[in-house]
């Protein structure tokens, strides 16, 4: 038997009775997710519940809701579901806060009157080993090439994603309508030359892509990349460096990771109901309407 922690290792042990705590699940995911290679500096951890490791390892866990982004009816979900812990890959707090308001404030009230311990992911699980990155390449049938590196929050590059082909030859435009259909979405932006040919492209999931992964894209050889949301700078560079760029709607490149990490939990902690949500984005591109058009 493949063991992939010692969290297991310890259950075998300790019988066929042990309870999952807290602490295990923790363990576990910094095994497959380690701190140190988080892209970019994100709240990352339990960000509510125990705190500390003694109040983690005697918080017993039974149900876990795993969904990319913490949002209200995430909440209300786990709730109903009577989950223990929410695991998500966008933080609830994307930085440190001082005072609760609003939506946040009534999420957090809800999580915590139901003992609902959440914790983020974040950016650790983009380029991890059948991560965020390695699930969107299967989920696209794309050829893994070789590995691409980014700068990293805690160490000087860490593994972001990969250099990719496609699975057969095709322009961008193809490429554009095989994305939305792979990935079951209505729309994809593009910046490039729809006509030319896909060849090799990098791929990185999340919202992580930056100024030095064009320039360290372009290095590797690659005519095209394929992420997240990026910010208008990144966008116009990339035009500038004559990189193709395929942009997917947000969450898109994050729920099949999220979702795979539900099998892996499943299969780690047996012992545990594990559901998955996904989350959609309700953001559509509109043409406006012209009489040319009629």
């Amino acid at each position: 038997m493949q063991v992939q922690s010692g969290c297991l290792i310890r259950r075998l042990w300790d019988g066929a009775t042990s309870l999952t705590n807290l602490a295990d699940i923790i363990q576990y995911l910094e095994t497959i997710a380690p701190l140190d290679h988080a892209l970019q500096g994100e709240l990352r951890g339990i960000q509510v519940g125990p705190q500390t490791k003694i109040e983690q390892s005697k918080t017993t866990i039974n149900r876990v809701l795993i969904a990319t982004y913490p949002s209200s009816r995430i909440a209300a979900m786990a709730s109903q579901d009577k989950a223990n812990l929410v695991i998500c890959y966008r933080p609830l707090f994307a930085a440190p806060i001082s005072s609760l308001s609003g939506t946040d404030l009534v999420k957090v009230r809800l999580l915590s009157k139901n003992y609902i311990s959440v914790y983020a992911i974040s950016s650790s699980f983009v380029g991890a080993q059948d991560g965020l990155s390695d699930a969107l390449i299967q989920k696209l049938g794309l050829r893994n090439i070789r590995d691409f590196l980014s700068r990293g929050a805690k160490m000087d590059v860490v593994r972001a994603g990969a250099i990719c082909t496609p699975p057969e030859e095709t322009n961008h435009s193809g490429f554009a309508n095989d994305i939305a259909t792979k990935l079951d979405i209505s729309n994809v932006q593009f910046t490039g030359d729809l006509d030319a040919d896909v060849n090799h492209l990098v791929v990185v999931a999340g919202n992580h892509f930056g100024e030095e992964d064009i320039y360290r894209a372009k290095e590797e050889g690659a005519d095209t990349a394929l992420t997240g949301e990026v910010i208008p700078g990144i966008r116009r560079l990339a035009h500038e460096k004559q990189l193709n760029l395929f942009e997917i709607p947000p969450f898109a490149t994050e729920n099949p990771g999220m979702n795979r990490l539900r099998h892996q939990l499943s299969l780690e902690f047996s012992d545990l109901k594990i559901t998955y949500s996904e989350s959609e984005s309700f953001t559509d591109f509109l043409r406006p309407y012209s009489e040319s058009m009629a």
